[in-house]
């Protein structure tokens, strides 16, 4: 069952590579969050009753649902349909993701550790690379928040990948600072959009102190 999870959140990296609607996006940052939930489910299995909670609470609630109501709340008010203007065409951001989902297997399987789980190991590093990849490509400023959700994402597998015991004090370390940045881009999407009519990073360079 995990094996399918783990599939299923790498055609989700794929389908966010080459997708340009911000709906799409977000949509796709929910169910990687809900994947995470199955995933964690079925492997942790020698965790204390507070760690599962919190990471119930960490994938559903904060992954699934906050933080996608949030980016829903964004695009709405700053009227965000799509991304306009990527560096690249969707037919290069679908080769380049599928690049690097193989070089990452490729990786995974180069590396002889006995608690490294390959699967795990491929897509965590994918999601990474493929969340900068995003970065790097697009110009909207709520896109480059969805690319470092997705990168953050394949921190939480890479968790997974080296063993199954997750602790609780790094946990919430890493929520805190991804609540406290997506709230900070959030609020700069809506600056920025109040002042410019438009919320690329290249409106970025006019903003003064």
């Amino acid at each position: 069952m995990v094996t399918v999870f783990i599939i299923l959140f790498v055609l989700t990296l794929l389908y966010a590579g080459m997708a340009d609607r911000m709906p799409t996006l977000v949509n796709l940052l929910g169910v990687q969050g809900l994947l995470l939930f199955g995933t964690a489910f079925f492997e942790l299995r020698d965790v204390d009753m507070m760690n599962f909670s919190f990471i119930i609470v960490e994938t559903i609630v904060v992954k699934g649902i906050l933080i996608p109501a949030m980016l829903w709340r964004t695009i709405k008010k700053n009227k965000i349909t799509r991304e306009t203007d990527p560096t690249v065409t969707r037919f290069q951001s679908l080769l380049a993701v599928t690049v690097i989902i193989f070089l990452s297997f490729i990786l995974s399987n180069s590396i002889h550790q006995e608690h490294l789980k390959v699967g795990y190991f491929t897509a965590s590093i994918s999601a990474v690379f493929v969340g900068l990849f995003i970065v790097m490509t697009r110009v909207k400023i709520v896109t480059h928040m969805i690319g470092y959700l997705i990168l953050e994402n394949g921190v939480f597998l890479l968790s997974l990948a080296v063993g199954n015991e997750m602790p609780l004090a790094v946990n919430v370390a890493i929520l805190l600072d991804l609540l406290t940045s997506v709230l900070l881009l959030a609020f700069l999407v809506d600056k920025v959009g109040e002042r410019f009519q438009a919320v690329d990073v290249s409106q970025l360079n006019d903003l003064n102190d």
